[in-house]
């Protein structure tokens, strides 16, 4: 298991995050510098051909179960972030993103720019 933290730069706004990679999943925090720990969601890829699709069918969010495991104020976003990663990786993602800033939520760039970041580092692995 490895852990590492990092602080991205959103406009004028500082994100850490925090990725825990484990054997065939990982554990991501997106939040402020407290690191509280208020919500977590769980997106799973279901193994499953679909005729119509081949084996690109995991890549459909559709195909993708989410559970919301500590449930504070997850939002929209949160389960749109972890839907994409886990269709992207095809693995299992703990989520917890601790952004409460309307600023940010309400940017619609905000998500791309978290899913490239998060992509560019996941890919490192």
């Amino acid at each position: 298991m490895k852990n590492k933290n990092y602080i991205i730069r959103y406009n004028t706004k500082n994100i850490n995050m925090q990725i825990i990679t484990m054997n065939s999943s990982y554990y991501i925090y997106i939040g402020d510098n407290q690191m509280l720990f208020e919500n977590l969601i769980l997106s799973i890829p279901n193994n499953f051909e679909d005729e119509k699709v081949g084996n690109d069918a995991s890549l459909l969010p559709q195909n993708i179960s989410c559970c919301k495991l500590i449930d504070e104020e997850i939002n929209d976003l949160t389960e749109i972030l972890n839907k994409y990663l886990v269709s992207k990786l095809k693995v299992p993602i703990f989520l917890s993103m601790n952004i409460y800033e309307p600023i940010l939520l309400k940017d619609p760039l905000f998500i791309s720019f978290l899913q490239e970041k998060l992509i560019e580092i996941l890919s490192k692995k």
